[in-house]
């Protein structure tokens, strides 16, 4: 259980590290930078509730 909930937060830090990348390349900003920081945060949520 551990294990898959470390791993569904490694696959969307992967995502949101993607999506910064993309906004970086494409020159924006703060709106995709947020939506990164949400991703993560709610990967970490689900990986807690998951304990």
């Amino acid at each position: 259980m551990q294990n898959r909930a470390a791993l569904r937060l490694v696959d969307a830090a992967a995502d949101s590290l993607t999506k910064v990348n993309a906004a970086a390349d494409r020159g924006s900003g703060v709106r995709e930078w947020v939506e990164c920081i949400d991703t993560q945060r709610h990967a970490a949520d689900i990986a807690v509730r998951k304990k």
